[in-house]
């Protein structure tokens, strides 16, 4: 699950569990998940599927399913390559296990299962949960990597849109308004909206949308795909025909760039055989599927592996080879010695010498892709660039600014396109104790529709946030951000997986080259006296909130005010006290709880203590307090593999597909009297433990009756 994920990757109001996969903590409600949903395969989408003891159906694409179960770590595929093992280590082949032929010649199913359901797009497929209840899920292409899809989810009690993370470019808000499984739920122009008719079945409302905040505070625009690619492409066609190209496409998700340039010069990419094998089995796009060659002298432009480049782009900075083998083959008496014996032997003659002349003064180009460019900077990228490289200076080093997540103005159109009554960020970060939540159902507010007539709350309440919980966390980033180096806070992830060649420093190198055309967080936003990623973030919430900038005279002690225009007054004292609740984390990585704690700092901790977790009269506490949300965070998607989640058996949830035509979704109106068969997924693993009677979930269960737990204490929090 991304970072700070909601209610413990539930969605809500259904016991519906998307991106996430590890165990759900024993005090948390629900505590089983009816069906399972997958987004796309980045690694903290992930967590807990490598878990053996995983036994519960998941729904995902064609393409996801592939790329899952051919998933292996870096180091498993060079232990495999240098024949340190005898066979693929895959990830996740625990999940498909096929049936055998026993001894007798006969096939044997025992122990055989297919825990990954792939459901195709645009296409509604009703699902039974539990207690007779069904939802109608479809699936849209989310535009993100291969493989990468939103859900609709709808069912009695309402339909709610999940983004997992996506681009919502211009043309792709284009395609959604053309849908025909969507456009039920498009809203009116502004000056139709007096006209709704809420009742009569036609135009509908969306719940919510658990939509993608991975970059909502990105508040710049940033290039199209297609202007990044295009652009590009033309820079390339100014370098000389000899010239290589490396491209750096570090993780799922820049397909676009090799798509670009295979496209352009009608050539195939040089990949490795883990990209090769995976590209080449993806159904849905034939161009990826086509481009790919393992021939490394077949093309020019490489996107092999950036940590065993092959020969044609392992080079430093002068255009020489650099032999990651044995010494002994950099050594020339060496290499006429195995020539020798070849001829003595009628063996066919080596090639490595010849590639070592072959590459002398190489003149080798790397492509970095990065995301935190705004189309201005891009255009003024691209005329320096040209610039230099008509005046015969040697670039050996381009940026393509293709970003793989909406930043805020994006978001703002795509949800205005649907105007659902409420928004849930599906990435949020824990050290802004829910204070970025609050920010971003503000910042959303216009882009919504209110119910038209009071209705039950069936998902808990936004929490509500307080300017002393703000204020002290501006005074928490002040001391440690005078601890820290600012500037070694990168922003956008791509910067930090910025390669050059093999010279020395090469890639510090580029990644400050890069920072020159880059902007960071809160661009546009009017600075405060905070420094580093934390005070830019901060920055951004308070000129959401309308807050007062943040600078050395703030009070030690300031007063008890709430933000401005949101949450309870002074005069009400009960609910003065409501604050934000977070759970205890679930930890991966074995760290001390009070590591970074400092007796110095007991007050401050004090007062923040009493604002998070003093008891309330409210109802909205109550509320909050049931639901967890999700501590699994990862500093970025191309982390080092997530360690084993402790979790235990799953109970197998019975589910009965039917799959549905555009014709006869019910969507489209389709008689009650008329039905369809159900056929169960009958996977499940031999031995798998029965379900428990008195266990379901159960959609309608009023918030009122949700009872708070115990507070936890200051230092089990994050920051």
């Amino acid at each position: 699950m991304p970072p700070g994920t909601p209610f413990n990757s539930f969605a809500l109001p259904y016991p519906i569990r998307i991106d996430g996969f590890s165990a759900i903590p024993s005090d948390s409600y629900p505590q089983n998940a009816a069906l399972h949903l997958l987004t796309h395969t980045h690694s903290d989408h992930i967590v807990g599927l490598q878990a053996k003891s995983f036994s519960q159906s998941v729904i995902c694409s064609a393409d996801a399913k592939t790329m899952l179960l051919r998933h292996e770590v870096y180091k498993e595929r060079a232990f495999f390559e240098g024949e340190y093992r005898a066979e693929h280590q895959r990830t996740y082949k625990h999940l498909k296990v096929d049936p055998f032929v026993g001894p007798d010649g006969e096939l044997s199913h025992v122990g055989a299962r297919d825990l990954l359901k792939v459901f195709p797009l645009h296409t509604p497929t009703s699902v039974e949960l539990e207690d007779g209840k069904e939802v109608i899920i479809t699936l849209f292409d989310a535009n993100h990597c291969p493989g990468s899809v939103m859900y609709l989810i709808e069912g009695k009690e309402g339909a709610l849109l999940h983004t997992g993370d996506f681009r919502a470019e211009p043309w792709f808000l284009e395609s959604l308004k053309h849908n025909l499984f969507l456009q039920p739920y498009l809203s009116l122009p502004d000056y139709d909206t007096s006209s709704t008719n809420t009742h009569c079945g036609v135009i509908k409302t969306l719940e919510a949308i658990y939509l993608d905040t991975a970059c909502v505070m990105q508040s710049h625009q940033v290039p199209t795909k297609e202007d990044a690619t295009t652009g590009l492409v033309a820079l390339l066609k100014l370098y000389p025909p000899s010239t290589y190209f490396f491209i750096n496409s570090w993780t799922w998700g820049y397909e676009d760039i090799l798509k670009a340039i295979a496209r352009a010069f009608n050539c195939k990419i040089h990949l490795d055989d883990y990209k090769y094998k995976i590209y080449s089995r993806l159904t849905s796009d034939p161009l990826l599927q086509a481009l790919g060659t393992t021939d490394p002298d077949e093309t020019r432009f490489h996107a092999c592996e950036r940590f065993s480049r092959c020969s044609h782009v392992n080079v430093d900075r002068d255009g020489n080879f650099v032999e990651d083998n044995d010494e002994s083959l950099n050594d020339e008496a060496s290499e006429d010695t195995v020539e020798a014996m070849n001829r003595m032997f009628n063996l066919p003659m080596s090639n490595q010498k010849a590639k070592r002349e072959k590459s002398q003064e190489k003149v080798v180009v790397y492509v970095n892709p990065v995301s935190s460019m705004t189309p201005e900077s891009w255009a003024k990228y691209k005329a320096t660039t040209k610039n230099q490289l008509l005046k015969g200076e040697v670039v050996r080093s381009l940026l393509v600014p293709l970003s793989r997540h909406s930043p805020l103005p994006e978001l703002q159109s795509f949800v205005s396109l649907f105007r659902p009554k409420r928004i849930i960020p599906n990435t949020l970060d824990p050290s802004l104790l829910d204070l970025d939540w609050a920010g971003i159902d503000r910042i959303f507010q216009s882009c919504c529709r209110k119910p038209d007539i009071p209705a039950r709350q069936l998902i808990p309440p936004v929490p509500v946030a307080q300017h002393t919980l703000f204020l002290e966390l501006a005074r928490l980033c002040r001391t440690v951000s005078k601890q820290t180096i600012p500037d070694d806070d990168e922003q956008d992830v791509a910067v930090k997986n910025i390669i050059g060649d093999l010279s020395e420093n090469a890639d510090m190198k580029s990644r400050a080259m890069a920072k020159q055309w880059l902007v960071g967080l809160g661009y546009g936003v009017d600075p405060s006296a905070l420094k580093g990623s934390a005070g830019r973030r901060i920055d951004v919430l308070r000129s959401w909130l309308g807050l007062s900038k943040w600078d050395e005279s703030q009070p030690d002690h300031p007063p008890e005010t709430t933000l401005k225009g949101k949450g309870p007054t002074a005069d009400t004292p009960a609910k003065k006290r409501i604050a934000i609740r977070r759970e205890s984390t679930i930890r991966i990585r074995n760290s001390s709880d009070n590591e970074h704690d400092s007796s110095d700092d007991e007050d401050a901790h004090a007062r923040t203590a009493h604002h998070l977790f003093a008891p309330s009269d409210g109802g909205e506490y109550d509320a909050q307090a049931r639901w967890d949300r999700s501590s699994m965070s990862f500093e970025d998607e191309d982390a080092a593999e997530i360690e084993a989640s402790l979790t235990g058996a799953s109970r197998e949830p019975r589910m009965g597909i039917r799959r549905m035509t555009p014709e006869s979704s019910p969507i489209r109106g389709v008689p009650k009297h008329r039905s369809v068969p159900k056929s169960p997924l009958n996977n499940k693993p031999s031995g798998s433990p029965a379900r428990g009677n008195g266990q379901h979930f159960t959609t309608s269960t009023p918030i009122d009756k949700v009872g708070p737990r115990s507070p936890l204490p200051y230092h089990n929090r994050l920051f």
